[in-house]
């Protein structure tokens, strides 16, 4: 009898850390997806980003989609922001970089703050977000907590 004193303390512990672990993981992720028509440099890439952001700059984690591989890509949403170093003027920016040179499109300011497709001011580049659901945590516990429960029901139908 004694050994199980310690079973419900540890079942507790258990069930707080599980439900801690919902509010540090994010329930959803953003997909962009980049394709630029520019004369010289033709590609169409996507990377996966946690959140969303007035601005950003990403050198790795791109899936080639068509065309040629970017090395880096950046973007500011703001009126003269900097792109791969360039400013905007008045505008918002993205900017692909590739090993062969680099290009620069400007974005209506205020682009890429939510969801959605936002082409360039000389339409060479369109950028489209969208959001994607990954499973939350919060449901595995419930499915836990439910099979931890029909297991104590078992053990006990089996120990009477």
């Amino acid at each position: 009898m004694s050994r199980y004193l310690g079973v419900p303390a540890r079942v507790l512990l258990l069930m707080l850390a599980l439900s801690i672990v919902p509010v540090l993981a994010r329930a959803d992720s953003f997909l962009y997806t980049v394709t630029d028509t520019f004369p010289f440099f033709v590609t169409s890439f996507s990377f996966i980003q946690p959140t969303l952001a007035s601005s950003g700059d990403i050198t790795s984690g791109f899936t080639l989609i068509s065309g040629l591989t970017p090395t880096e890509f950046a973007w500011d949403s703001g009126p003269g922001g900097s792109c791969l170093g360039t400013g905007s003027g008045s505008s918002g920016c993205a900017g692909i970089k590739f090993s062969a040179g680099s290009t620069i499109e400007g974005f209506p300011a205020g682009s890429f703050l939510s969801p959605g497709t936002y082409t360039g001011a000389a339409n060479t580049m369109t950028v489209n977000i969208t959001q994607t659901g990954v499973p939350e945590p919060s449901s595995l516990l419930l499915l836990g907590s439910g099979v931890l429960g029909l297991l104590g029901t078992v053990r006990r139908k089996l120990r009477a």
